[in-house]
């Protein structure tokens, strides 16, 4: 009975634990726009990946989050335990690709979103 109580009580203390380090948007957005940077130098320093996060849609499932490409695109990065990793190669082409293939927000959301600032 003891054994069964000590693994309910780390349990409960894991999940507390991933509750409160899970991380936020801004911890998403900016592992993103770093791994942008480090894949495309030269649209990285003219401000791209900031552009790339202004399309990100985060959802917070309150143990882990998401980071992803539009409502409905491909997931950018993983989220938990206060680490975001990156899911997706950020290339240029990439976007292009999911731009092209409808896994993206449209233009008009992602001009919206400079607009809600």
């Amino acid at each position: 009975m003891k054994k069964v109580r000590n693994i309910t009580i780390a349990i409960i203390i894991i999940i507390v634990g991933l509750f409160f380090s899970n991380p936020s948007l801004e911890n998403h957005n900016n592992k993103i726009i770093k791994q942008y940077n480090i894949a495309n130098p030269i649209s990285g320093s003219l401000g791209a990946g900031t552009l790339v996060t202004k399309a990100v849609v985060y959802k917070n499932y309150y143990l882990f989050s998401l980071a992803k490409f539009g409502e409905n695109g491909k997931t950018l990065s993983i989220g938990i335990a206060n680490f975001v990793f990156i899911t997706q190669q950020l290339g240029i082409e990439n976007f292009k690709q999911w731009m092209l293939n409808g896994s993206s927000p449209s233009f008009k959301t992602i001009k919206d979103s400079f607009t809600d600032e």
